[in-house]
Order: C-alpha cells, then structure tokens, then sequence
C-alpha cells in the first residue's frame, strides 16, 4: 500500500489514480440498508402482540369466589381473576362487563364492571 507523507502527496497519488477513494456517506449505505431492513423486520414481527385486543363479555353472574379468584357467567363463560383485581361488591344475579385476556388457555380477567 502506499502511503504519502503529505496532503500534497495523497492529491498527487489521487490525480493520477494510485488509489481510489469513495466518499464517507457511500461506504455507509450498505449498512444503513441492512440496518432499515432489520429495523422493519423488527417491527412488522411484533405487530401481533403490540395490537392484542383486551376483550369484553357481558353476562349475568352465576357464582364468584374473591378467595379463588374465579367468576362464572351465566352463559358458561368462566374468569381467572388477575392478582390486581379489586371487588366492585360482586353478587350472583348481577349483570356485570367483564374485561379479559387469554393467558394460555385461561381466560384472565382484568377488571369487572357492575351494569345497571
């Protein structure tokens, strides 16, 4: 490789081609391509858990335990209820919206709200 003592030098080798030079924003654009790409991929791939919906049931309730932390509706539909969950004063016979997720094959809910 050649290698010029001055600034005069490297103009000099670069006139008459001894070497060529590519200007600093076109080395990095390979990498900023890969890096856009990622960065997309990335952000497409975590779509699904970004949008999950919380889901709403409404029905009458059946039978609540606050020591098992479990709810039953009327239609069948039945709750685990999440450790944050505070008791709005629950009865059997309430008309109640239940707000839940599914956590494996249970259904969590994350709060329950009394109709009138």
């Amino acid at each position: 490789m050649l290698r010029a003592a001055t600034r005069r030098d490297r103009t000099a080798l670069i006139e008459r081609g001894a070497f060529h030079t590519v200007p600093a924003f076109q080395e990095s654009m390979p990498m900023r391509k890969l890096i856009v790409t990622a960065a997309a991929a990335a952000f497409l791939a975590s779509g699904g858990a970004a949008f999950a919906a919380v889901k709403h049931t409404t029905g009458t309730v059946k039978s609540f335990d606050g020591t098992a932390m479990s709810l039953v509706l009327d239609n069948g539909s039945t709750f685990t209820l999440a450790k944050a969950f505070k008791d709005p004063g629950i009865k059997p016979g309430e008309k109640v919206r239940v707000s839940w997720d599914m956590s494996g094959k249970n259904k969590i809910a994350e709060a329950v709200k009394i109709m009138k």
